[in-house]
């Protein structure tokens, strides 16, 4: 059976971000509507969703190769995937996470968060807002946040992570691990 060596495993995003994420809403909820919510007929949650790597699509360039639920680059050029992320109605997310091994000195992984927008002042009736973040750690996990822009299903249409990952060097390869979403809502 495989196993995955632990130097190869990729990390979970820290609970800690997300413990305090969690807190904050629930004391900033109890805080301002704590009365109301006694009479509201609806509930509140926070949701985490982890997504595997492989979830990513190839979207450019040099094709990743499966390792272990994650997607590597082992070719002399660079790959560039899509990673899809679910809306939810209901449900704003307002954190998104990658996390990505960098084995390549002369480029780093780098992942932009994109999103559409309906939006009528544009003249195609869409706007485009995009964050990027680029891996600083050599041969080591790194992970990146976007955790500035929100995502809402009512008027957001689409949105992905793309990432680059950069050529192999030798035998060391760059990765794309899990992604997640924090998300807050009513059902």
């Amino acid at each position: 059976m495989n196993s995955i060596p632990s130097s190869l495993a990729a990390p979970s995003l820290p609970l800690l971000r997300v413990a305090r994420r969690f807190q904050s809403r629930v004391v900033g909820a109890g805080a301002v509507g704590g009365a109301l919510a006694l009479f509201a007929p609806s509930a509140h949650a926070f949701v985490e969703n982890v997504y595997p790597g492989i979830q990513c699509t190839h979207n450019s360039g040099a094709v990743p190769t499966l390792h272990f639920g994650m997607l590597e680059n082992r070719a002399a050029t660079t790959s560039v995937v899509n990673c899809p992320i679910p809306l939810k109605e209901g449900f704003d997310i307002d954190d998104v996470g990658v996390i990505v091994w960098n084995a390549n000195a002369a480029q780093p992984v780098t992942c932009s968060l994109r999103i559409t927008e309906l939006d009528t002042t544009f003249p195609n009736g869409f706007r485009f807002t995009q964050e990027e973040q680029s891996s600083v750690l050599l041969n080591d996990w790194n992970p990146l946040h976007f955790n500035g822009i929100e995502v809402d299903p009512s008027y957001s249409t689409h949105a992905f992570l793309r990432c680059e990952i950069p050529p192999a060097v030798g035998n060391a390869f760059s990765r794309i691990g899990n992604y997640t979403t924090d998300a807050f809502g009513v059902f």
